[in-house]
């Protein structure tokens, strides 16, 4: 490509043009979360999935039982399906490699 579609520029000219892609707001919030779930393990992951989410009563981490029971459970296409997006996604991790 020509120079005058892509002019070559210093890190520091390309950055300082940019403004912060995060909210002040929500890097302080996510900051507390982090903070209370290193302070608290398991527990402030259950105290907020249910602020934030609405799993209320549901279980924070399923069994390897359960996740065969859900996948019995689903019709054969939809499994089907599931199964080559998860086949693409393996594939294309791996060429990433």
């Amino acid at each position: 490509m020509s120079g005058e579609l892509l002019p070559d520029r210093t890190v520091s000219e390309l950055t300082s043009r940019r403004r912060s892609g995060i909210d002040p707001e929500a890097l302080a919030t996510a900051a507390a979360i982090i903070a209370e779930v290193d302070r608290d393990g398991v527990a402030a992951l259950e105290s907020l999935t249910e602020h934030f989410d609405e799993r209320r009563g549901l279980p924070l981490f399923l069994t390897h039982d359960d996740l065969v029971v859900s996948l019995k459970s689903l019709p054969s296409p939809d499994r089907a399906r599931l199964e080559r997006i998860a086949d693409r996604i393996e594939r294309f991790a791996k060429a990433q490699l």
